[in-house]
């Protein structure tokens, strides 16, 4: 599995979304003008309804696959320092990005499949966050990976999760256990080899 042929552009999608309904409704309008046609005018019509609901079928069944692999290609990423607590776990399926801190050990993992990013990092590189809009910025101090930006669904969305991030720059938070590895290797080296 290539991590390349996990996420189809979106715009593809939303045209062929677009071409489906196009088909049903232009379908279900022929059908039921075509009352006293000939039969065979019925017939085109069920057969353009048909394609349009073909075609759904069809992206929704890519659509769901894209998910299964892209949840598979985030599970391989999980081992004995690295397993995310539910509340810190932030998933778009959609876009392809992923966001996961194991307050046990103090690890992060990100992954972006747009912009092909896969990191691995400690609650000790952790500067803080900002939000704007639906856009949440986490950064680092690390000059070069600086900052990892997720996109949530709704502004609300993204002040939920950054009240969570801000229990982690407590004073009272220290992380149970220490990696027992290097937790950037490690995804580093699960990456190169998906």
């Amino acid at each position: 599995m290539k991590m390349s042929d996990i996420n189809l552009p979106g715009i593809v999608y939303v045209l062929s979304y677009g071409v489906a309904l196009w088909c049903i409704i232009s379908g279900a309008c022929l059908f039921i003008l075509s009352g006293t046609a000939p039969f065979r005018f019925q017939l085109i019509a069920a057969a353009i309804i048909v394609t349009g609901g073909v075609i759904i079928c069809i992206l929704h069944g890519l659509i769901r696959r894209a998910e299964v692999k892209f949840q598979r290609l985030i599970s391989g990423f999980k081992c004995a320092d690295f397993s995310p607590n539910a509340n810190y776990e932030l998933t778009r399926n959609d876009i392809g990005i992923y966001f996961g801190i194991d307050t046990t050990h103090g690890t992060i993992l990100m992954v972006s499949l747009h912009d092909k990013i896969f990191k691995g990092k400690e609650l000790a590189d952790y500067a803080g966050y900002y939000c704007e809009g639906t856009t949440m910025t986490i950064t680092f101090n690390d000059v070069n990976f600086p900052t990892f930006k997720l996109r949530m669904r709704s502004g609300s969305k993204c002040r939920e999760f950054s009240h969570r991030l801000d229990v982690l720059k407590s004073a009272s938070y220290r992380p149970e256990k220490q990696p027992g590895s290097d937790f950037g290797m490690h995804v580093q080296r699960i990456a190169t080899t998906n």
